[in-house]
């Protein structure tokens, strides 16, 4: 049963982190006024994000806080 309780705990937070991201995502580019139809772009270089890139923490981890591409800084908040 504790399995189930930490999975599910796990799940939660994740689908917390993602929704953070978006509405973070959201209030940045109305800010900007960007189209927010736009696909995920690094603000520095302009590039495109494929998928791996937009995955909250986890693609932030993975790419130690930097672009893939330019290598400018991501902000964690």
């Amino acid at each position: 049963m504790k399995i189930i309780t930490t999975i599910w705990i796990i799940y939660f937070i994740m689908l917390i982190l993602s929704l953070m991201s978006f509405i973070k995502a959201i209030i940045h580019r109305k800010k900007k006024g960007i189209d927010l139809t736009l696909p995920n772009f690094c603000s520095s270089c302009m590039r495109k994000l494929n998928g791996f890139e937009t995955i909250p923490i986890l693609s932030f981890i993975i790419l130690k806080g930097e672009c893939r591409y330019c290598k400018a800084k991501i902000p964690l908040i």
